[in-house]
């Protein structure tokens, strides 16, 4: 006599939710000396300051929200189911380098809402590409009005190890791929799709503006939490020059493979405003308040939200 079938308990939700659940705790573990810095020099700093900052923070959830609604051009997205999403994506952002968590997340997101895969992967770059452009009108903004920023930066050096390892990689995908035609002509195909729905998604027109407004809206509200956090340790500089320095950390960011660029963002807000006239000691405070509100403490809610997310949104 047969046995009924079982299903197996370790089916790819499960096993998912344990690689999420083991990268979260080695990394917040590897990180605690650096969180807990942090949170004792927030509490040290001036509470209503703070307090302002986290409204800030709340801002900036909204404003990327909105520049997501408004690039996918679709009633099936609306505000709210996506601005949870956007709460997620303060925990699946720090699993892994240069937001492709977030890329990750809302490439699911909208392919459960009926996009064909090249469609969410376009409005996910759509609003990259609105982000960039936003950043960098912002910026010639603020170098117009102090260019003294420009002269007083050095990037750190990439380590070669690290080179070595990326150009060892892209070698061996590209081995991979020349073997198999079929991949190389599904990925063009794919690729070419994209770059159409690209371009449909930025045509000039009121929901691109929206999205490019959006995401200098959010740009501008992460200048003024790192002001308020400068001046919440009794530091001053001019609020225009945070756009200049939040860029700078953002491209440090990118250039350093980390889980939300951890560590290079540090490095560049910390230069950016020793370079702006900061003192060594109050820019070292002000960077890892600004972090520990943007950075880990976003860590928090999504850690609560990602779960009921992937149930209901994914």
């Amino acid at each position: 006599m047969s046995r009924p079938h079982q299903h197996s308990h370790f089916g790819p939700k499960v096993i998912i939710s344990g690689v999420i659940i083991v990268l979260v705790s080695v990394f917040l573990i590897t990180q605690a000396t650096s969180f807990a810095g942090a949170f004792h020099i927030i509490l040290s700093a001036s509470p209503k300051l703070i307090a302002w900052s986290m409204l800030l923070v709340a801002g900036t959830c909204l404003a990327a929200t909105t520049s997501y609604v408004a690039l996918a051009q679709s009633p099936a997205i609306r505000f709210w189911p996506t601005f949870v999403v956007q709460i997620a994506s303060g925990i699946t952002n720090r699993l892994l380098p240069v937001g492709l968590g977030s890329v990750g997340l809302y490439t699911l997101y909208f392919k459960r809402h009926g996009f064909r895969l090249s469609k969410a992967t376009a409005v996910v770059a759509a609003n990259d590409v609105c982000g960039a452009l936003g950043n960098f009108i912002l910026l010639v903004v603020a170098l117009i009005i102090t260019p003294e920023l420009t002269t007083s930066i050095q990037l750190p050096a990439v380590p070669v190890p690290l080179i070595l390892i990326v150009l060892a990689v892209a070698v061996g995908l590209l081995i991979v791929l020349t073997r198999r035609g079929n991949w190389v002509n599904k990925i063009k195909a794919f690729v070419s799709e994209m770059l159409r729905n690209l371009r449909h998604d930025l045509r000039p027109g009121k929901r691109t503006a929206l999205g490019l407004l959006s995401n200098m809206v959010l740009t501008s509200l992460n200048g003024v939490i790192l002001y308020l956090a400068v001046v919440s340790v009794g530091g001053h500089m001019f609020l225009p020059l945070t756009i200049a320095v939040l860029s700078l950390g953002a491209v440090l960011g990118a250039a350093v493979p980390t889980p939300g660029g951890l560590g290079g963002i540090e490095a560049g807000i910390l230069a950016g405003l020793i370079a702006c006239g900061v003192p060594a000691a109050p820019a070292l405070a002000a960077t890892l308040i600004y972090r520990g509100l943007t950075y880990w403490a976003p860590i928090i809610p999504g850690l609560f939200v990602l779960p009921w997310v992937r149930k209901r949104y994914l």
